[in-house]
């Protein structure tokens, strides 16, 4: 993308010109426009100095085939959540009514006391 005063380029897929002054929100592709096209042409002539566009398209190709190969092994088997996992189960950490106060109270002693039952 490249500004320049009121105007606007997109050089991807398929080119975009927006007079921003005119049209703030970019609705109107100037693009087809014979008025525009002197505009254009400069745009599209420094966009060809700045990026090797061939080789930024075969990248971004490249990089799109890679994550839809990632995405497609993520659905195989259990999908990899990517969240903080801690490596304990905090649910069993603390407690919530799970653990019996006797049996709290003994594993908190050293040495550990013995079921005297």
């Amino acid at each position: 993308m490249i500004r320049r005063g009121a105007y606007k380029y997109i050089c991807c897929d398929t080119e975009q010109l927006f007079d921003l002054q005119n049209d703030p929100h970019e609705r109107n592709n100037l693009v087809d426009d014979p008025d525009a096209m002197q505009t254009l042409q400069a745009f599209r002539g420094e966009a060809a100095m700045r990026w090797d566009i061939a080789k930024i398209t075969a990248q971004v190709i490249t990089s799109q085939q890679r994550r839809r190969f990632i995405a497609s092994a993520h659905k195989q088997g259990k999908t990899p959540l990517w969240d903080h996992q801690p490596i304990f189960d905090a649910s069993q950490m603390y407690m919530r009514n799970h653990i019996d106060l006797d049996d709290l109270e003994a594993s908190a002693r050293f040495p550990r006391v013995k079921d005297e039952l």
